[in-house]
């Protein structure tokens, strides 16, 4: 091959290259804004700790949360 033909090759490759790191781009982020819904199951309430033998039952708060998005 000439000298003219391979610097057309290496400039076609290049834009190749740059077009498919968009692509790519542009599908990372279209998959990222599907999984942006949070869905959140919450259970709150007061807890007393039982121990055997010991006469104070210290009261809690506890929270659990699950996120069921995707």
């Amino acid at each position: 091959m000439d000298e003219p033909t391979l610097c057309l090759l290496e400039v076609a490759g290049t834009w190749v290259s740059g077009i498919g790191a968009l692509l790519a781009v542009g599908v990372s982020l279209h998959l990222a804004r599907q999984q942006t819904a949070v869905k959140l199951a919450v259970r709150a309430g007061p807890r007393v700790i039982v121990r055997p033998g010991e006469p104070e039952m210290p009261e809690y708060i506890s929270v659990h949360v699950v996120n069921l998005g995707q």
